[in-house]
């Protein structure tokens, strides 16, 4: 059985019509350039370390999820033993 493809709109200038409504068939999905997407999804990395983060704020000097994450757990750590003490004076004890 031949697959046949399915265009919903007619290929165009890669507008966002043409990104909205790709070229679909039975089983796969490809975008206005030809890619197929359950290709590109399947290769595709799920890893904090593989995900980039862009900060606006300065706020990290990772430029990945996962070393985020780290520089975040790194100062929640440290900030506990000063959280303690703190409670502790307030406490009296």
């Amino acid at each position: 059985m031949a697959i046949k493809k399915i265009e919903i709109r007619p290929k165009g200038d890669g507008t966002y019509g043409d990104v909205l409504f790709p070229k679909t068939s039975a089983d796969m999905v490809t975008t206005s350039d030809g890619s197929n997407v359950q290709a590109k999804l399947n290769n595709m990395s799920t890893s904090a370390s593989d995900t980039p983060i862009t900060d606006t704020g300065a706020y990290y000097t990772s430029v990945d999820v996962e070393g985020a994450l780290q520089e975040i757990g790194q100062t929640m750590n440290s900030m506990r033993g000063s959280l303690t003490t703190s409670v502790n004076n307030l406490l009296g004890m």
